[in-house]
This record gives C-alpha cells, structure tokens and sequence, in this order.
C-alpha cells in the first residue's frame, strides 16, 4: 500500500507540472486517480494535490481542509504528513481570521524540534502577521539554514526582509503593520491580539474631504484691538502645506490679558501625521518622533475636538498667515469641518514695528527675548503658544497703550 501510496504522489506531482493542460483538466485527472483510494487518504490527496510551492491551498478549499482534518489526522498517514496538514490548515484557518483556532494548532510544533524548512517558514509568516516579529525571525532563520531549494530560499529571503520592515513600522520607514481590511474581521483580529497582550488601536475612517476650491480662505485681523484670543502653534513634518502633516497642535487661551495656564483652558496633543513619517532632521529640531506619535489619534479627530474647544475665538499665532494658517486650512479640509476664526499674526505686527524694536530678527525667540521672555522650549507647539501670547500682551502694552 504505502508503495502505491508513493506513487499516486508521484504521478499527482507530474499531473501538476504539466504545464499543457489547464487548471479543470489537471483537477479532473487527479480526481479520476484518486476517486477509489479509501477515506480518508483520499481528502488527504485532495488537500496536497492544490498545494503551492508551500503546504497553502486556494481559498476555495480551506473550507475543505478544516472539514476533513479531524479523520485525517486521526489516520494512519506518517507523522511527518501529519505536521504538513496540521501546517496547511494553520495557514488556512489564519486566512480565514479564525485566530485563536490557528494558534492553538501552532502548539503542535517546537523551534527546537522541527525540521521541515517549509513548516517552518509557514510559521514564520504566521507570527509576522499576528506581530510576534521576533519568534517570526527565529523560526525563519533556522528555516533558511534548513533549506536546500535556492528559489525557496529566496522566498525565505524577502520574508525575512518583510519581517524587519514591518517590525520597523511604517512610521520609521518600514511597512504597516498586518490589519485585515473588513471591519468585522479587525474585530476579531483585535480581540484574538489582546489574548497576546498585543494592543491595537483601530484607525478611524476618515470622514470626506472639502475641495480644495470649496474651503474658504483664512481672514487675517490687521487691528491689534483684543485682549481675549486663544494663542496656537503646530509642529509638522515639514514646511508644505500640500503635502506634510500636523504631529502637534497646542493651544492656550487668553482671557482679558489674562494667560489661564489651567487644564481646562490648554490644548495640546501629538497628532499621527497624515500619510507622513517625520525626518529625522525635523525629529531633532522638534524633539517629537516617529515612535512618539505612532499611537497617536489622527488629524480628523483631534481637530473636531479642537475645534468645539475653541469656539468663536481669535487664533494668534507667530507667521500664522504664511504657514499654521494653511495647515489648519488642509486640516479643516481632511476633517470636513470648517473654521471661520480670524487670525492675527504676531510677525506681521512685529513688523509694522520694527524700527522700534531693539532685535537682529524678527524670529519668535529673537523677538521675545528682547522683551525678557523666555521659551524654555522652543519648537514645541505648546511652549511656543505660550510664547506667542506674553509676546502679542507685551507689544500691545508697548505699542497700544490701552488703559
């Protein structure tokens, strides 16, 4: 028996190599070979006949798989059969988003015990997509020193380099991390990563976007005739409003000449960019990081929240007008919500008087140090509103002379 076993393998392996016929007519032949071998070698056969080049069968026979592998395992097929069926169906219960059920099939192998390149390298990916990158390499390592095929080593290769990219994160460079792409099946990927004490929090949707055309321009205030205002600042991966994001938005307001530093009247949160990653020389001048902001909200929600905090209020920023203004335009525009505050723009007060004012530049801190105040902080959004509201209370002290 096990010679004829042998051999139907054999001849099902050259049905698939026959590259003259097509896919119905390759199934039909093995089907017709193997119609009179007994249950349950016969679903055996079936399963291993649509295998690829590693123990992976098409969609339409997961379902199959799972049926019959109850009768299969239990049969007397050798063991090392056994641990490719047991990896097949790993792979399709994985793809079918039945994690829990996978993971317990994957206590049936051992690092330390098993052999087979091809079973491992299947493991592999499976831990790469359930974020365990470090069991990930471990089993692909010892995979590719197994090997002895070059083209599946090649394939071992580039999963290995896709296990380094995605442990990297897409904010550092690298590749997103696996989230399976329907809602339902985030879910049950979500609740099965908790049992590995793995938190994921979902992205929200975002919500349409405003044209371009239809967003209405910022309105600058020329008159520096207020005293109640909220001072702002943002920090971004860059200095294009078309194309870099917002990965701080700070606020503080202003009461009557008065800066409330109290929870209630402060605004601040990190912001994961918008299908951006931070420079590293943007990191080191900011201080705010990849890592940082990685698990931080997206623009479309923390602008909403932004925006009911700040009401009817006058934003005042420092060169608002030529570069917070337009990013706050483009976050309005991804938040569909727009804003119809004016602005006042510190630098171009600052201007109008500068041939009273005793400093080399016109740039936030040049300006406020001239005036004593001090930013502990520079290029921190918060520091920097903080920074921006002394200064505007100062000039207008100096340059208003409001009783």
């Amino acid at each position: 028996m096990r010679n004829t076993y042998q051999d139907i393998i054999t001849k099902i392996e050259e049905i698939k190599q026959n590259k003259s016929i097509s896919y119905d007519e390759r199934d039909n032949q093995i089907s017709n070979l193997i119609q009179d071998i007994e249950s349950p070698i016969r679903e055996w056969l079936t399963i291993i006949s649509s295998f690829n080049q590693y123990y992976s069968v098409p969609k339409s026979k997961r379902e199959y798989i799972i049926e019959n592998y109850p009768s299969i395992i239990n049969s007397n097929i050798p063991q090392e059969e056994k641990d490719i069926i047991t990896t097949s169906l790993i792979d399709a219960l994985y793809k079918n988003y039945e994690f829990k059920d996978a993971e317990e099939y994957t206590k049936s192998f051992n690092l330390q015990t098993t052999s087979n390149y091809i079973i491992l390298f299947q493991l592999g990916e499976y831990y790469i997509i359930t974020r365990r990158y470090e069991l990930a390499l471990e089993y692909l390592n010892k995979s590719q020193i197994l090997c002895n095929n070059n083209t599946f080593t090649e394939l071992i290769n580039s999963k290995i380099e896709e296990c380094n990219k995605r442990k990297l994160g897409k904010e550092n460079g690298g590749l997103s991390e696996y989230l399976p792409s329907t809602e339902e099946n985030k879910i049950k990927y979500v609740d099965f990563m908790k049992t590995l004490n793995i938190e994921i929090i979902l992205p929200t949707k975002a919500p349409s976007k405003i044209a371009k055309s239809d967003y209405p321009k910022p309105i600058e205030l020329k008159e520096a005739n207020f005293n109640s205002f909220v001072a702002f600042d943002l920090e971004t991966t860059g200095i294009d409003p078309n194309k870099d994001a917002i990965t701080e938005l700070a606020a503080i307001r202003v009461v009557n000449g008065q800066i409330q530093e109290t929870k209630e009247y402060i605004f601040q949160e990190l912001i994961h960019p918008y299908k951006k990653s931070i420079p590293q020389e943007v990191e080191e001048i900011t201080g705010i990081t990849n890592e940082m902001v990685k698990n931080s909200r997206k623009i479309w929600e923390v602008f909403k929240d932004f925006t009911e905090w700040l009401g009817n209020d006058i934003l005042l920023g420092y060169n608002c007008m030529s570069f917070d203004s337009k990013f706050m335009v483009r976050a309005g525009r991804l938040s569909n919500i727009i804003i119809n505050n004016k602005y006042f723009d510190v630098m171009n007060y600052v201007r109008i008087h500068r041939n009273k004012l005793i400093c080399q530049d016109i740039k936030l801190t040049t300006v406020s140090e001239s005036f004593g105040i001090h930013n502990p902080q520079a290029h921190r959004a918060l520091a920097d509103a903080i920074t921006t509201a002394k200064l505007y209370l100062a000039l207008i002290e100096k340059f208003e002379h409001k009783e």
